[in-house]
């Protein structure tokens, strides 16, 4: 679902369809706080409802940490908190995957470099690696923030079942802006309600089989579901 959609939604809570001042800009900047309180509930909630992983191909040999990648609009721009970090050569085949030790508290000294990454670190929210002698493809497995809503076609990287209360959320956020306690405390009720519901779902699902919320891979556009059991 793109954030089009969405405002759609928030519109029709805010009784303005013809979106004479419910623009899809106006919308769109209080998106960024109700996304950010959906994330921490449900991440306080279920914790490995954002893991994902990313594949960064052929990094540079001798690199010292991922830094690069992980500036606005790279592929680790979101990472909170790597988990494991697997290597292989270039234009292998991926079952050829080898794990790194880590995270450790610094990574093992490695003067001449090797042709694989021994270590890693998580050190002040920069990945540090090993020294290695060759370029390697690297899989980045951890948690990871949602991606920013920017534009109306942004996709909302939450399950479907997760789209009222943030919907909800957006409208009452637009109410306390305005003014009107109404709409803040009965859209704010609205997303609380919702989102207890959402989580009677997903322990349900959990109690049946496995947990799953949808996000969109980075590495191949698809979208993966992913595992929320332990």
């Amino acid at each position: 679902m793109q954030m089009s959609d969405i405002n759609s939604r928030v519109r029709a809570k805010l009784d303005d369809q013809d979106a004479t001042y419910a623009t899809d800009d106006y919308i769109l900047s209080f998106a960024p706080d109700a996304y950010e309180w959906l994330y921490v509930r449900m991440l306080t909630a279920n914790s490995d409802f954002d893991e994902n992983i990313v594949v960064l191909n052929a990094v540079t040999a001798g690199s010292p940490d991922l830094s690069q990648y992980q500036a606005a609009g790279q592929p680790l721009a979101t990472l909170v908190q790597p988990r494991m970090i697997r290597w292989k050569i270039p234009g292998t085949n991926p079952t050829f995957f080898r794990k790194a030790d880590g995270p450790l508290d610094f990574v093992r000294d490695m003067p001449n470099g090797i042709p694989q990454l021994d270590s890693w670190a998580w050190q002040r929210f920069s990945i540090k690696l090993s020294n290695f002698s060759t370029a390697l493809d690297l899989e980045i497995t951890g948690d990871f923030l949602f991606d920013p809503l920017t534009a109306p076609d942004s996709q909302v990287e939450i399950s479907l079942i997760a789209n009222r209360v943030f919907s909800c959320k957006l409208a009452s956020e637009i109410g306390k802006a305005r003014g009107n306690d109404k709409w803040a405390q009965t859209y704010g009720q609205d997303a609380d309600d919702a989102f207890d519901d959402l989580m009677m779902s997903i322990t349900r699902a959990n109690q049946a089989k496995t947990n799953r919320v949808g996000r969109i891979s980075r590495s191949t556009g698809n979208t993966n579901k992913l595992s929320t059991s332990h």
